[in-house]
C-alpha cells in the first residue's frame, strides 16, 4: 500500500531504499517464497518481456533523457527503479518475442551504442533469430556478442588496408567540399591500389570503390556520436546503405576518426551485403 501511494506521488514516510532486503528478511521469517511478479520486491517485477512493452519503456526513458523532467514518466514502471535499489539491466528480457526496442536499450545501457531507430528492425531480426535457435531469453553479454560478430569483428571480402584525403581548396563561390582519395583495399586477400575524386569524404570514397568494382551501392544515411572521451576517445558509426536491389542494410565502424569510422561502416554493410547474397 505505501509503495501504490508512493507511485501516486504520496510520500508514505516509510524508508525502502533496499527493498531486496526487506524482501529477503520476510522469507527467511516466515518460510515462504516471494512470487516472482509480486510488485516492487518479485524478482520479475521490473522486467518486460512483450516487444510491445519493450519499446514503450525504451522510449520512456529516452523521452526522460531528452526533456530533462523531473517526473518519472516511463510506461510500464509505475516508479523508478533505483529509487528502492533495483536495477536497470533486470528489466528488459529478450526472447524471439521481444520488440525491436529491447535490444536497442541493451546495447546503449551495456555499451553507451545508440543505435539509430532505423536500424533497430535489423537488429532486432538478428537477435530474435538467435534468440529461436537458442530456444531461451538472451542476456546482455549475449546481446553484446551479437552486436559484435555481426558488425564489429566481422571479416568479409573487403578490408581497407591505407586510407589518404586530400582536401583541395574551396573555389570562390563554390559550396562544394573537393576530395580526393587513395588507398589500399584487400579483396579477397588481394591488395588493390584505390583513387576516387568526389564531393567529401564518402564521395570521394565511393567513386574510388567503383574504380575496384565495388559499384552498385548507394550511400543513403548516417549516424554517429562518441562512444568514450580523452585523449584515446573512439567514435561509433552507423551507415545506411541501398543494395544493387534496393534493399537497404547496415554497417558500424568505430575509429577515433569519425571519417575513418564512417569508411570501416561503409565497408562493414558492403561486407555484410556480400555475405548475405552467397
Amino acid at each position: 500500500v505505501a509503495l501504490n501511494m508512493y507511485t501516486q506521488g504520496v510520500d508514505p514516510k516509510l524508508d525502502f531504499h533496499d527493498i531486496l532486503s526487506v524482501g529477503r528478511v520476510y522469507e527467511e521469517c516466515t518460510k515462504m517464497e516471494i512470487p516472482p511478479r509480486q510488485p516492487y520486491v518479485g524478482s520479475l517485477a521490473f522486467t518486460a518481456f512483450s516487444g510491445s512493452h519493450q519499446d514503450a519503456i525504451k522510449k520512456g526513458f529516452d523521452y526522460m533523457k531528452n526533456t530533462g523532467t523531473d517526473y518519472w514518466e516511463v510506461p510500464y514502471l509505475p516508479i523508478n527503479p533505483e529509487d528502492i535499489n533495483r536495477q536497470y539491466e533486470p528489466i528488459i528480457r529478450i526472447n524471439s518475442q521481444s520488440g525491436k526496442g529491447g535490444a536497442a536499450f541493451v546495447l546503449e545501457q551495456a555499451k553507451g551504442y545508440r543505435m539509430p531507430k532505423a536500424m533497430q528492425p535489423e537488429f532486432g531480426d538478428i537477435v530474435k533469430a538467435a534468440a529461436d535457435a537458442y530456444g531461451d531469453e538472451l542476456n546482455e553479454v549475449q546481446i553484446v556478442s551479437l552486436f559484435n560478430k555481426e558488425f564489429i569483428e566481422l571479416k568479409g571480402k573487403y578490408e581497407l588496408i591505407e586510407r589518404h584525403f586530400i582536401y583541395e581548396k574551396h573555389k570562390e563561390k563554390d559550396n562544394d567540399n573537393p576530395t580526393i582519395f587513395t588507398g589500399v583495399i584487400s579483396v579477397d586477400g588481394e591488395h588493390m591500389d584505390m583513387m576516387g575524386r568526389g564531393n567529401g569524404p564518402i564521395d570521394a570514397f565511393f567513386n574510388a570503390l567503383a574504380k575496384v568494382g565495388v559499384t552498385g551501392y548507394k550511400f543513403i544515411n548516417y549516424d554517429e556520436h562518441a562512444i568514450s572521451v580523452g585523449s584515446n576517445a573512439k567514435a561509433i558509426c552507423y551507415i545506411e546503405l541501398q543494395k544493387p536491389d534496393g534493399n537497404h542494410i547496415f554497417g558500424v565502424g568505430i575509429h577515433s576518426g569519425i571519417v575513418v569510422a564512417s569508411l570501416l561502416g561503409i565497408l562493414c554493410a558492403i561486407n555484410r551485403a556480400e555475405k548475405q547474397k552467397a
